[in-house]
């Protein structure tokens, strides 16, 4: 069962927020890991983050990647650079950077890794934490790739499996993303249209109602007005006007939030389940309380979903995957 019942937590949407506290960006761990050899060909560049970074800032200018080693005193890179396509995991805390397709690392060649630094604050390029706090310092590691390729079918090494509204994805034990946003966030009274007005407009219990109240519809609580208008781009501040489902972009969506500022929807040892897609990263279940507080002191207003019990890591990690994927709906036989 992919909701297990816990604590009862406050009514729907009626908490106020907490005051945050702020901590250094530090990234956790890498894979591959500095010095690695025989790397597959096709491997994409992790990076798990000590805390919720900035949709904004995980993009390929971010990172700098260079075949062969960068000259100690004019800093050339002789061998040029390479281009990524990046992607960021809010629940899991973890950037990557996907070789493009029909791009492979070249064998026996040793690869240098910098994670860059803004150089300003009106930067765009260099990692952010939701508050703006960057690396104290450049990270770098090395690896050289061997001459395996993992799937020799594969452009990429996109090892997220698809995850399908209705079905989830069987095969890594993901239920469906329809009944997670049912049994998880439309029930307890909370934002189901089939029992009366949801709160806040949001009817997670159908598939018209997301259609039509969560796809791309602004979040009330990130106005500041009381005028509904569309999503922002890229506001001046980071949670202004944010849409409840961003489609392709789960750093982007609010119901991202609402569900990450609960601690009990965060794996515990044995329950870290549905990871295979992480790659060779150590697992790491504690919840980012510092960036929990900052949240619930900045845009996240209300209480936590789901507003009784908690989602397992792998129901987490389906609805993320989904939204990334294009958050693409179809009618379900299960629907009412």
């Amino acid at each position: 069962m992919w909701v297990s019942i816990v604590a009862s937590l406050a009514a729907c949407d009626r908490d106020a927020p907490d005051l945050a506290t702020h901590l250094p960006l530090r990234i956790l761990a890498s894979d591959p890991t500095d010095q690695q050899r025989d790397v597959a060909r096709e491997k994409s560049i992790r990076l798990r983050m000590s805390r919720l970074v900035r949709p904004s800032s995980v993009i390929r200018q971010s990172v700098r990647v260079t075949p062969g080693l960068v000259d100690a005193e004019t800093g050339e890179i002789p061998a040029g650079t390479v281009f990524f396509e990046p992607r960021w995991d809010p629940f899991d805390r973890v950037v990557s950077f996907e070789l493009p397709p029909r791009n492979r690392w070249i064998p026996t060649t040793l690869y240098s890794v910098t994670v860059l630094l803004p150089q300003g604050e009106s930067e765009v390029a260099g990692l952010r934490a939701l508050d703006g706090a960057s690396l104290d310092e450049p990270v770098t590691f090395a690896f050289t790739p061997g001459e395996s390729v993992s799937a020799p079918e594969a452009d990429a090494d996109d090892i997220w499996p698809v995850v399908d509204y209705c079905d989830g994805a069987p095969a890594e034990s993901i239920a469906s993303v329809r009944e997670t946003l049912r049994e998880g966030c439309a029930s307890a009274g909370c934002h189901d249209s089939l029992h009366g007005a949801p709160p806040m407009g949001l009817d997670l219990a159908t598939t018209a109602g997301i259609r039509a109240t969560a796809i791309r519809v602004t979040a009330r609580q990130t106005l500041h007005s009381p005028q509904l208008g569309p999503p922002l781009a890229n506001p001046a501040v980071f949670g202004d006007s944010m849409p409840r489902i961003d489609p392709g972009n789960p750093g982007n969506s609010y119901l991202v939030y609402k569900l990450l500022i609960h601690e009990g929807n965060y794996p515990t040892g044995a329950d870290d389940d549905a990871r295979a897609w992480l790659g060779d990263l150590p697992a790491d279940p504690a919840a980012p309380l510092e960036d929990i507080a900052f949240l619930r002191g900045s845009f996240v207003l209300g209480a936590p979903m789901p507003a009784a019990g908690a989602l397992r890591p792998s129901a987490m990690r389906g609805l993320v995957t989904w939204i990334a994927q294009g958050a693409k709906l179809s009618e379900c036989p299960s629907d009412p």
